[in-house]
């Protein structure tokens, strides 16, 4: 059975802000920090099991 996964938000941040390769995720290991962009404004998530 596949592990289910959620999101992790950190923060609504500008659109035009871009997470650095080396932003720390949470989680074991860390989840890669992405940006979930809708118009003038973006989600910094990353992906996380939920245990």
């Amino acid at each position: 059975m596949a592990e289910e996964t959620g999101l992790f938000v950190y923060g609504i941040v500008p659109s035009d802000v871009e997470p650095t390769p080396d932003a720390p995720g949470v989680g074991d290991p860390p989840g890669e920090v992405t940006a979930v962009r809708h118009g003038e404004l973006a989600a910094l998530v990353s992906e996380v099991p939920l245990e």
